[in-house]
């Protein structure tokens, strides 16, 4: 009985993992945003267009999206917080491919990072505004 009730457990964990994966925290305002994605928008981005950005938290997610989820870093190494923060993922984008994956190595942040293929990230920007869309209604 004992093991039936932790095995119950188990997977009750597994599942509550899994969709806490899957559901995404919709971005609201700049605070919000993933701290490579603050770093980015005070870099290139003029204070008017942030503000404007305010407004429009569906163009702040894909935003969001775009400089801290296009792509992951290689899980064999070590990775501190600090070098995650100054990726610069716009130096890469000419080397994404359409249908694949593309490792480079990042020399601001010293990891190696792959850049989602063209099509994963289409398919990952639609899922965002689609999320937008039904939390508008």
């Amino acid at each position: 009985m004992r093991t039936l009730l932790l095995l119950l457990v188990n997977v009750l964990m597994i599942f509550t993992s899994a969709l806490g994966q899957t559901t995404a925290k919709l971005i609201q305002t700049k605070a919000d945003c993933n701290p490579v994605t603050v770093r980015m928008l005070n870099q290139y981005v003029h204070l008017e267009k942030q503000l404007d950005l305010q407004d429009n938290a569906e163009a702040l997610a894909l935003l969001n999206y775009k400089f801290a989820n296009s792509y992951s870093i290689d899980k064999n190494q070590m990775i501190l917080k600090s070098q995650v923060v100054l990726i610069d993922i716009s130096l890469y984008e000419h080397l994404r491919m359409p249908h694949q994956v593309v490792k480079v190595f990042d020399e601001n942040s010293g990891l190696m990072i792959e850049l989602k293929s063209a099509d994963t990230m289409e398919i990952e920007m639609q899922a965002i505004m689609r999320q937008y869309a039904l939390a508008s209604k």
